[in-house]
């Protein structure tokens, strides 16, 4: 009896190897190598989130295949509604990277409107692009060069360490202020600054603001190899 229980035990963890390795010979990671994100309402009302995708060659290209979307107006712009302290679940796509935005109530306006005076900001993400080389990064940030309409918060967890120069090498949070409210808070773009501690090219509608960073804190990134996944956590606090 003591014989065949060891037979059984050796012939699962043989299975079990044969699979793991079948798994590495496909090239597939494993979830903790992948980095995901997650979206979170923290306020009291529902929001619709709006998701827009970056046409990155290797980056998923059909925003329909994320699983929360629920409507889209072309295959790279889509959004749901996430109701009151409610959450997504936390996603990245299989076997490719995921390059796009997020904004709050509204997709991507370069310009203020009637119904969003103060212009719109947006949540920036490149991951998992380990496919663009040896030195590709991934990158993250809160961009308010057009404007701010929503109070957006980052918190950074599992993996390795996010940084922004080498006077933050370990970044865990981020969030933006008003429009003129965002010097000196690490991965923030201020207001028209689309060089982060200038201006170059921002739409020709916006203003040239001081609220500019002193040193290039505005993109928090790590290395994309072996970054070991985690989760960033996109956070709506409310309307500004």
């Amino acid at each position: 009896m003591k014989y065949n229980i060891l037979i059984v035990f050796l012939l699962a963890l043989s299975i079990l190897s044969c699979n793991k390795k079948s798994n590495n010979n496909l090239g597939l990671e494993t979830p903790a190598e992948i980095t995901q994100f997650k979206i979170i309402n923290e306020t009291n009302e529902s929001v619709k989130v709006w998701i827009t995708l970056g046409a990155t060659p290797g980056c998923l290209l059909n925003v329909s295949k994320i699983p929360f979307i629920t409507d889209s107006t072309d295959n790279l712009k889509g959004y749901f509604i996430l109701g009151k302290h409610d959450s997504t679940i936390a996603y990245a796509p299989s076997g490719m990277g995921i390059n796009g935005n997020v904004s709050f109530n509204t997709p991507p306006l370069n310009c203020p409107s009637a119904e969003f005076p103060n212009g719109v900001n947006l949540f920036e993400f490149i991951i998992n692009n380990s496919f663009q080389g040896e030195y590709a990064q991934e990158t993250i940030d809160i961009s308010c060069v057009s404007g701010v309409n929503s109070k957006i918060e980052a918190k950074l967890s599992g993996g390795s360490q996010w940084s922004a120069t080498t006077d933050h090498p370990d970044v865990k949070l981020m969030y933006n202020g008003g429009i003129a409210g965002n010097k000196g808070l690490v991965g923030v773009y201020p207001y028209g600054c689309d060089t982060c501690t200038g201006a170059k090219s921002p739409p020709s509608c916006i203003t040239v603001s001081s609220d500019k960073q002193l040193t290039p804190i505005c993109n928090v990134q790590r290395s994309s190899k072996n970054t070991g996944g985690g989760i960033i956590r996109i956070i709506y606090k409310g309307a500004l």
